[in-house]
């Protein structure tokens, strides 16, 4: 990848203007005044024009616990060897590594439930602030970033849920971090069951040729991030990150907002 080309985005850490208008801003502010908005977690009453939940709840979204696997970034023992975990040698592993900004665990579950399942889009910032505080610290380590890539429903799931919340991530964190968005390019051919009712040597068997790209020359030489709000097993993530690196992607790192 040629980084003095114009055509090559790369990765800048800036958060991108956007101010709503001052109409607007005065709307929010009277019916903060007049319906005070509540922590949806612990019921507690926030200060006007605060975020999707209260400070304390945010304090207690705990980061991924180190050591960590270098590849999957699962924990590991204080004491483990390895640079890599238990599950990672023994299975082909397409992605060049996985990190998380939280974990799957107390507000940073709920955040994830109540985004995919509540449909409260207003979380999708609030997840995506936090990544970009993790992806800052991670980018010297990574390298840079050409696309943002989110991982896709199949459509049925799309129109029936009425949105996809990796869709919703990956275009707040893009435009805080000043990378483009690749939508849509990366599809869901294959309706699947849901990963979380398998097992996981389930998992991998359920997505295997559930995914496609339209327009798989962009990928060429490109480094990418791929988006999702959760990482399980990675059964889902490695066999999108397989079908990047055969279209020619450079790199493909997976990054969530919770890791479980």
């Amino acid at each position: 990848m040629k980084n003095d080309s114009a055509s090559d985005p790369q990765v800048e850490m800036r958060i991108a203007p956007h101010q709503p208008s001052w109409p607007r801003r005065a709307l929010h502010v009277a019916l903060d005044l007049i319906f005070p908005p509540i922590c949806p977690f612990c019921g507690e009453r926030m200060e006007a024009e605060a975020s999707a939940l209260c400070d304390s709840c945010r304090r207690r979204i705990e980061e991924p616990r180190p050591p960590l696997c270098a590849l999957c970034g699962a924990s590991v023992p204080p004491n483990h060897k390895s640079r890599y975990c238990r599950g990672c040698p023994p299975r082909p592993i397409h992605f060049d590594s996985a990190f998380a900004a939280a974990r799957y665990e107390g507000p940073g579950a709920e955040m994830v439930k109540s985004l995919k399942f509540g449909h409260c889009l207003e979380m999708a910032p609030e997840m995506a602030r936090r990544m970009f505080v993790a992806l800052v610290d991670t980018l010297p380590e990574i390298g840079p970033v050409d696309f943002l890539i989110p991982v896709p429903l199949h459509w049925t799931r799309r129109w029936r849920r009425g949105f996809n919340q990796s869709e919703a991530i990956a275009a707040e964190l893009g435009r805080l971090a000043g990378v483009p968005a690749m939508q849509r390019n990366l599809i869901r051919i294959r309706r699947t069951r849901r990963q979380t009712a398998l097992e996981p040597g389930e998992r991998m068997r359920n997505v295997e040729h559930a995914f496609a790209l339209a327009e798989p020359a962009a990928l060429d030489g490109r480094r990418v991030l791929l988006i999702d709000d959760v990482f399980t097993t990675g059964a889902t993530a490695n066999v999108c990150a397989r079908v990047l690196k055969e279209a020619g992607a450079e790199a493909v790192h997976v990054f969530t907002f919770a890791r479980a």
